[in-house]
């Protein structure tokens, strides 16, 4: 029984070293030196070829990893370089924007008081200040996720800016129209407003009720006597057009004129008239001369102004 087992333990243990193979590594330096043996058995073997093997796998992560990190590095760098242009060609157009608005700040305000001068409806345009544009700094870690959406901010913000100065200017553009539509028909109107005094003198009697000087009656004086030396020249006060030059019996040589609009002038006691029924005149065109003709007691020019063919009273027309 002991020999046995001492022979079946012998024969388990050279089983079990043949089982675990093992290799013979020879090394050789020269021809005459002694042969060393380097015995590796195949688990040792596969531990090592595995830790080549894992060892080589970290090396390749590790390169992996670096030149993506350079990667994404030289990509970070553009979009810095990118959006550093970008938002300085945002914040130049920002400050064009800003200076448009105060621009059309500048014509409403005009427009506001030209409105508040000819008595016109005021503007629809409201002061509205163009919303700024701009951002921070980000970290390194939200750059490359946040750059392109703060681009498109930035893109939107600028769109809806200028949308918004394209109503406004659309606004300011109707508005403008109707004011210079209303000034051009305003001008005609100034241009046939009697505004000037025909004649230089001096105003001896006015636009008021008095005592006739032939008659001693009281009654109403229709106009202006303006007395001054004879040969004095009269202008028309505003544009028209001549409709009677000749004489008549109490106001001698009679010169009328029609400037539209409503308004008439005419001009008595004339020494002369240069004009003719029908001809076209300037404001501050002479059209005739002082005179004593007609019942006057000097040389005066009775000047009157008819507005729809009632008489008022020229000074409230005068702004010379």
């Amino acid at each position: 029984m002991r020999l046995f087992r001492a022979r079946g333990g012998a024969e388990s243990k050279s089983r079990a070293e043949r089982r675990e193979q093992s290799y013979t590594l020879m090394i050789v330096p020269s021809a005459h030196s002694r042969v060393h043996r380097l015995v590796v058995r195949e688990r040792t073997l596969r531990l090592a070829v595995a830790g080549a093997g894992a060892a080589a796998l970290v090396v390749v992560l590790l390169l992996v990893g670096f030149v993506r990190g350079r990667m994404q590095t030289a990509e970070l760098t553009r979009l810095r370089a990118e959006t550093a242009a970008q938002r300085e060609k945002t914040a130049q157009l920002a400050r064009d924007l800003v200076e448009m608005g105060n621009g059309m700040e500048r014509l409403r305000t005009f427009e506001a008081r030209l409105r508040t001068a000819f008595d016109l409806e005021p503007g629809v345009p409201v002061r509205e200040k163009v919303p700024g544009i701009g951002g921070g700094e980000t970290s390194l870690a939200d750059m490359l996720s946040g750059l392109e959406a703060r681009q498109a901010d930035l893109a939107s913000q600028v769109d809806r800016d200028l949308e918004h100065l394209s109503g406004r200017l659309v606004t300011q553009e109707q508005g403008l129209s109707e004011l210079v539509s209303f000034l051009e028909d305003r001008r005609s109107l100034l241009a046939a407003t009697p505004s000037l005094l025909p004649t230089r003198g001096w105003v001896t009697s006015g636009y008021q009720k008095r005592s006739d000087p032939f008659t001693r009656h009281q009654v109403w004086h229709r106009g202006l006597d303006i007395s001054t030396a004879a040969g004095t020249p009269v202008v028309a006060p505003a544009d028209g057009v001549v409709t009677a030059a000749g004489r008549e019996a109490d106001f001698g040589n009679v010169l009328a004129l029609d400037h539209g609009y409503g308004f008439a002038t005419r001009y008595a006691h004339n020494s002369r008239v240069l004009v003719r029924p029908g001809q076209r005149v300037r404001r501050g065109e002479v059209v005739a001369l002082v005179g004593n003709s007609g019942k006057s007691t000097g040389p005066h020019l009775h000047y009157e102004v008819l507005r729809n063919g009632v008489p008022v009273d020229p000074q409230d027309f005068v702004l010379d």
